[in-house]
């Protein structure tokens, strides 16, 4: 059952205009602006507990009543723009929680009109799109984002993607679209699902493309090793993914890397397109090949 007219509103309300001007709803509360490292996984939002233990996962996702699956086949990327406004709006987090699934299929609704202007909703989300409607936070200050086309298998796709575990791990979930390769059909070979990646686990590292200091996600594995925290659609659930097997170049074997993959990228393998955070920053630089 679609949401009514009222609740589109109403959601409506909460999320920034088009152009990134705050909601036309009254001031937040004090401590509900930008969002903090921690509060992408802890607090209010929809992550608040899920990435705290060692267990190997998936953790469903759920606000309330409200479990975060995407509302149909072609919803992926609404789902993770709104998975990532809920993370950063404790007021918009609030509301989805008091409204249940109706409130969450509503914010899906109204983020698909926004990131899919003139285009077709039957091909899903644009990344340029997706871009648009992006926001991690509330008010003015909020973080917004930029597209960043990739190929995971040269080197400045794995700069891109090495960029993306910094900013998660400095506290900004990133979302990232998925797909094939040409081995697996030339349908494959384009952007054709969208997951989050919500946090980073591990020892911080310094990362000069992060501003500030490294900042510690949550609890890693026993071994120690980085592991990705990914909220992927279509289950509702966040899954672990093992950073050597998500970055190319780690020393996974291939076909041990893409079985690794596909639980948390919804079945598919290969990383094609970033949204990374500061609309207005250069993506890395490098030649391909």
């Amino acid at each position: 059952m679609r949401p009514g007219g009222l609740m589109l509103t109403s959601v409506a309300r909460l999320l920034p205009d088009r152009d990134g001007r705050a909601p036309l709803t009254a001031p937040r509360p004090p401590g509900a602006g930008p969002a903090t490292a921690e509060r992408a996984w802890h607090g209010t939002g929809p992550f608040a507990g899920v990435l705290d233990g060692t267990a190997a996962g998936p953790w469903p996702v759920r606000l309330g009543a409200a479990r975060l699956v995407q509302a149909d086949a072609s919803s992926c990327g609404p789902a993770v723009l709104g998975a990532l406004a809920l993370a950063g709006d404790p007021v918009l987090a609030r509301h989805v929680r008091d409204g249940g699934p109706d409130a969450w299929r509503a914010l899906q609704v109204v983020l698909r009109r926004r990131a899919g202007r003139a285009w077709p909703g039957a091909l899903g989300t644009p990344p340029w799109g997706a871009a648009r409607a992006a926001r991690f936070g509330a008010g003015p200050d909020a973080t917004r984002y930029r597209s960043v086309l990739l190929d995971d298998a040269t080197a400045r796709g794995q700069r891109v993607l090495a960029a993306a575990g910094a900013r998660a791990r400095a506290g900004t979930p990133v979302p990232l679209y998925v797909g094939g390769d040409l081995a697996t059909g030339v349908a494959t070979a384009v952007p054709r699902h969208v997951v989050l990646l919500v946090a980073v686990a591990g020892p911080a590292v310094a990362d000069p493309a992060v501003a500030g200091p490294a900042v510690a996600g949550p609890a890693g594995p026993p071994d120690g090793g980085d592991v990705w925290h990914v909220y992927e659609p279509s289950s509702g659930a966040v899954h672990r993914l093992p950073a050597d097997a998500a970055l190319p170049g780690r020393g996974v074997p291939g076909r041990a890397a893409r079985a690794a993959r596909r639980p948390a990228l919804g079945g598919w393998t290969r990383f094609c397109w970033a949204l990374l955070p500061g609309r207005a920053a250069a993506a890395p630089r490098g030649p391909e090949r």
